[in-house]
């Protein structure tokens, strides 16, 4: 299964729960046990959205008093970044207090390797994205995460779409884009090269 799969599912799709549910089942098909999405627009009270039981609890296990949430610095680029305990030395913008906390979540859950998956980025941090987590090994998920990258960035994207719906405003026919057009600006958005963009397509680069 790949992105272009989930569409299919996801354009059947009006209820975020249901859009949810299908996005869980399409992350795990790759080995992704747990997923997150977060918005952390407003720092004084980031949110955990359709996930399970937050990290809050651990904050006070490591003597944090603040929750800050480590994917603030993930939040600041387009690119994703390994998370979870297994790469927390890696991170050394995170505080002790920060790396301590992941350490705890880790711990208890089995979860130790992942990566972000940014959809809306801030300079601050104060974006939006998924975390999405496994219990495979280091190298085992570096793997994985490389072998799949295209279709978990892309599902991610289309996932929270899903989530995000707002009303949208029907433009006229001379600026009304066509499937084809959406998707290759989705492409170029997200950085395909033009020989994986005419892979994507079935079309051949002259």
């Amino acid at each position: 299964m790949d992105y272009l799969d989930l569409i299919d599912q996801l354009d059947a799709l009006d209820d975020p729960a249901a859009i949810w549910r299908a996005g869980v089942r399409y992350f795990r098909r790759f080995g992704f046990d747990e997923v997150y999405f977060l918005d952390l627009s407003s720092i004084e009270r980031p949110k955990a959205l359709w996930s399970q039981p937050s990290i809050e609890r651990h904050s006070h296990t490591v003597g944090l008093t603040r929750r800050p949430d480590p994917l603030q610095q993930c939040f600041k680029t387009l690119r994703p970044c390994p998370t979870g305990a297994d790469f927390a030395a890696d991170h050394h913008e995170l505080s002790e207090g920060e790396r301590a906390l992941i350490a705890a979540f880790g711990e208890e859950s089995g979860l130790r390797t992942g990566s972000s998956i940014t959809i809306k980025r801030d300079s601050l941090g104060r974006g939006s994205g998924f975390n999405i987590l496994s219990s495979l090994g280091r190298d085992a998920f570096l793997e994985t995460f490389e072998r799949h990258r295209t279709d978990l960035v892309m599902g991610a994207q289309f996932v929270a779409s899903g989530l995000q719906a707002e009303p949208i405003r029907q433009p006229d026919d001379a600026s009304r884009l066509t499937v084809r057009e959406c998707d290759c600006l989705a492409f170029v958005a997200f950085g395909l090269r033009i020989a994986e963009i005419a892979q994507r397509l079935g079309v051949s680069v002259m």
